[in-house]
Formats: C-alpha cells, structure tokens, sequence
C-alpha cells in the first residue's frame, strides 16, 4: 500500500489568472474566484492523470516494503520530476524512526539503493517514509519565466477551457480528458494515463 501525503504545497499556480482570463477571453473581474478555483482543479486533475507535479512541492510517500528496482536501477517515486530526496526513513509504531537516508540516492528520478549499502530489513510493522521534493518550478508570477513546460501550459490551459465550458452542468467538469490533452501526456514517457 502506498500512501502520499502533501507536506509543502506549491507556492502558487503554474497559471496566473491573467493569462487564463486571456486564453479564454474574458474581460471582466466578475468571474476571478470561480477561475481560480478552476486553475486549481484542472492542475490536481492534470496532475493526477499525468503523475508530475508542475509546481515544486514536499511530498512524502510511505510503503509497507520495500518497492521492486530500488536494489537495481531504481524505484520510481509516486509523483515527479524528482528534484531532491529529503529523508529515507524507517517507522515503527511508538518508537523513534530510523534514519537510512544515507543508504540511497537519486538515479534519474529513482529512488536507488548506494553502491556498496544494504537495504534494511522491514519487520511487518514497520514502514518506509520517504520525503522528497518534486515538480518543475517555484510559483510563476507574471513577467517571470517559469520552467514549467510549455506543452504542459498548454494542457492546462486547454483542461481549464473545457471546465470553464462545461460549468454548470452535471458534475461541473468534462468526464473525459480533451483529446489534445491526451495526445500531449502520452508524448511523455511514464504517463499513467
């Protein structure tokens, strides 16, 4: 079982208002805080359809053993681009967890085991926490480059138009992903689409 859990949010959208007000076509202030809350769902919904995180965030994930590749190339992390490996640390119940960060490394984006270090062993009530930092780029402020990529803009974008048109309706979000959304995540390799 794996369970993920946000320490650090994002600092801001991968989006300002501004620009999806210019996407799409809106003049007015009169609908800021519902494109807001928008911008916000099309990015945890394009980010659970792609498993990236767009803006820099902490992360912790916990697994009941350890996961296939971390003695080989690797073992993938639930979400990246992985940017740093905070902690690797081994809990049990009422006891102080051990630290075995030291034990491993980043290997293009994977959690892997050290040359020459042994993975510790885990009893059944014990578990692994690892803390790390994912996503592409800090908060985007206007005028400021951001290091999102622009294919990834423009799918967000594109999920923020197809929520804006299908407002009001049943359930208030398009059930499928726009075509053009697809077609842009499965470009990129891992997708779990």
């Amino acid at each position: 079982m794996t369970e993920l859990t946000v320490l650090t949010p994002p600092e801001g959208p991968a989006v300002s208002l501004d620009e999806v007000k210019a996407y799409l076509r809106i003049g007015h202030e009169g609908e800021d805080s519902f494109l807001e809350q928008l911008i916000e769902r099309a990015t945890d919904r394009l980010e659970q359809a792609s498993g990236l995180a767009l803006m820099s965030q902490t992360l912790r994930v916990c697994w009941q053993a350890w996961p296939e590749g971390i003695e080989g190339r690797g073992a993938y992390l639930p979400v990246g681009p992985v940017r740093q490996l905070d902690s690797v640390l081994v809990c049990q119940p009422e006891q102080d967890p051990v630290n075995v960060t030291a034990n491993f490394w980043l290997n293009c984006g994977r959690l892997s085991l050290r040359a020459w270090s042994q993975k510790p062993p885990l009893s059944p009530n014990q578990t692994v926490s690892i803390t790390f930092i994912a996503g592409y780029a800090g908060a985007c402020t206007q005028g400021a480059q951001c290091e999102v990529p622009a294919d990834l803009i423009q799918a967000l974008l594109t999920l923020c138009g197809a929520h804006y048109q299908t407002r009001g309706q049943a359930g208030s979000k398009p059930q499928e992903l726009p075509a053009s959304v697809v077609s842009i995540l499965k470009a990129r390799r891992g997708m779990r689409l």
